[in-house]
C-alpha cells in the first residue's frame, strides 16, 4: 500500500511528518527519513490492527460523463487561446495595480 506523507522542516529544524488526509498519523523526527519512518509504523500498527482498509466507493462521478465533450470540437483551441489571453490580461491589470500601489522613491 503507497501513502502519501507531507513532511515540512520546522522553524527548529526538526521534520513533521504525516498522512495527507489523516493527520492524526503524525510524527516529528531530527531528520525527514526518520519522521517518515515513524509515520509508516504508525500507518502499518492501524493495519495490523485491523483498523485501516482500502475499500472501492462508486465511481459514477456526474463530472466524468462530461469527459472529452469537446474533444472533436474544431472551435476548443481558439476557446484556450481565448481563456490564456483573457488570464493574461487579468494578470497584466493585476500587476498595474500593485505597481501603483507602491510608494514611489522622492528624487
Amino acid at each position: 500500500m503507497m501513502i502519501n506523507v507531507l513532511v515540512r522542516q520546522q522553524s527548529d529544524g526538526n521534520y513533521h511528518a504525516h498522512m495527507l488526509g489523516w493527520p492524526e498519523m503524525a510524527a516529528t523526527a531530527i531528520n525527514r527519513e526518520a519522521a517518515i519512518a515513524q509515520v509508516q509504523e504508525l500507518v502499518q500498527h492501524e493495519v495490523k490492527q485491523g483498523r485501516l482498509f482500502r475499500v472501492e466507493i462508486d465511481g459514477n462521478n456526474d463530472f466524468l460523463r462530461h469527459a472529452g465533450v469537446w474533444a472533436e470540437d474544431p472551435t476548443y483551441d481558439d476557446l484556450l487561446t481565448h481563456i490564456a489571453a483573457y488570464r493574461q490580461e487579468l494578470d497584466d491589470e493585476e500587476h498595474r495595480r500593485e505597481t501603483e500601489l507602491q510608494p514611489q522613491e522622492v528624487q
